[in-house]
């Protein structure tokens, strides 16, 4: 009997925080190295040239991806200066007053102090004396993070608290765009403040409503060709913690979904960034494009990436389970992706049944994603009204003959790669393939908008 491994989703903080020995006085030496600045020269140029160079195989892809990674690492854009810490210092008294109690943006001098305190809390994740060691790191990011979220916390009337926290936050973003183009640390560390920019705090399970820029930064990074695949990494968990934590209207959220897909469909991105894509796609509750042909694009997207056989079995199954969890409508046909996904469960069992090492987590992954296509994970995932809930094929469409007979014929497999280490029942796997055999659809179009499906090698 295996464990029962479930999602490893990326942590809150994500961020690789490598901690240091630091204090705010020793930095104004490391300011004055002059070999700083050098050494973000020499990133640029490299940069440059790796730009020019496009990879034409998947090896080629890999290695520049490494080195574009240990470019990225390297970079000190010397965003701390002599100057920057002192106006800071000058300051801090005032700044710490005005973020709790508010500033008029028509008063010069606040207005000064917040911009000073600000730059200085936000750009400070960028040095590298700050990531060098010890803890140090953790407590700065740590400070902002406080500072953004308790913005105005002393401000009584809720029009005045929201207007100010709009105001350091509009204020802040500058700053966090600089850590987006430092090093990779300072990247990831910009896009987790960009999360922490709540106008209004939810109330009775409400979502957030969060920044109206937000989406505008997550999307910069992810259309940005510059941007290696480990910075894309977190802007696609960033947009899940976005899409799951924000009232996003449907524009914002098909604005991500379309910038997701194309990193999902790009020529040799990893498998890492796929899966992260794929994880963030599973929150977009719009159900299809607003304008052109309104075509249902996310499900489109994982239709397509679950027929694909090139790709990853683990990213088929995890694309399976989005067809299930994703927005959805009343035009949705879910009785042929209902089928694919039985089909993939037969390939699937019959790799886990022939593979040596049964105990991978993989299978176990594999089994939950094609599971949770067609199941709640809990009660409350078989309440709620389109287009996000209810979740999986069964509650979607309780009525479809097809869809619960799709299940009952996998649901035994899926089970085994969950739960056992040891190969599937002939029978069982029999049975499924007679299953998908006879029972092919005869509609095979999901939406009136999308190709058919096709079942594998036709």
């Amino acid at each position: 009997m295996k464990g029962n491994r479930r999602d490893i989703d990326v942590s809150k903080k994500w961020c690789e925080f490598m901690p240091v020995q630091y204090s705010e006085r020793n930095l104004v030496t490391e300011l004055r190295n002059p070999s700083r600045i050098a050494g973000f020269a020499i990133v640029i140029l490299f940069s440059s040239f790796a730009a020019a160079q496009q990879p034409t195989n998947q090896q080629d892809y890999d290695i520049a991806q490494r080195k574009a990674v240990t470019a990225v690492r390297r970079i000190d854009g010397g965003l701390i200066t002599p100057e920057v810490f002192a106006n800071y210092n000058k300051h801090l008294k005032a700044y710490r007053s005005l973020l709790s109690s508010g500033a008029n943006p028509r008063n010069q001098g606040e207005m000064e102090t917040l911009r000073a305190g600000l730059k200085y809390r936000i750009l400070v994740l960028s040095d590298s004396t700050v990531q060098g060691g010890g803890s140090a790191f953790g407590i700065a990011f740590s400070n902002v993070e406080r500072d953004l979220s308790s913005a105005g916390n002393l401000i009584q009337n809720a029009i005045d608290k929201k207007s100010f926290r709009e105001l350091v936050y509009r204020e802040s973003l500058p700053f966090i765009k600089q850590l987006l183009q430092d090093n990779l640390l300072a990247r990831s560390a910009g896009l987790e403040l960009a999360l922490e920019m709540e106008v209004v705090a939810p109330r009775g399970g409400a979502r957030i409503e969060m920044f109206d820029q937000v989406e505008d930064l997550i999307l910069s990074v992810l259309n940005d060709a510059n941007q290696p695949d480990a910075v894309k990494i977190r802007a696609a968990n960033s947009a899940k913690r976005y899409l799951i934590k924000a009232n996003a209207i449907p524009q914002i959220q098909n604005a991500l979904a379309e910038a997701l897909i194309a990193e999902l469909n790009r020529p040799f991105a990893g498998v890492a960034l796929q899966n992260a894509v794929l994880m963030a796609l599973e929150y977009v509750t719009s159900p299809r494009q607003l304008v052109g042909e309104r075509k249902p694009i996310v499900l489109e997207a994982a239709v397509n990436v679950m027929s694909d056989q090139t790709r990853e079995l683990r990213l088929r199954c995890r694309a399976a389970r989005v067809a299930g969890r994703t927005g959805y409508d009343a035009q949705v046909n879910f009785e042929p992706i209902a089928w694919k996904v039985a089909e993939l469960t037969l390939e699937t069992a019959a790799r886990f049944s022939q593979d040596q090492n049964k105990d991978k987590p993989d299978w176990d992954f594999c089994g939950w994603y094609l599971y949770t296509a067609f199941h709640h994970e809990n009660k409350q995932e078989t309440q709620g009204r389109p287009p996000g809930e209810p979740k999986g094929f069964l509650n979607r469409d309780a009525r479809s003959e097809v869809i619960r007979s799709a299940y009952l014929a996998a649901v035994g497999p899926m089970g085994q790669m969950m739960f056992e280490n040891s190969a599937v029942d002939v029978r069982q796997l029999t049975s499924l393939a007679k299953w998908t055999d006879k029972n092919i659809p005869s509609n095979m179009k999901f939406d009136q908008t999308c190709d058919e499906i096709k079942p594998a090698g036709r």
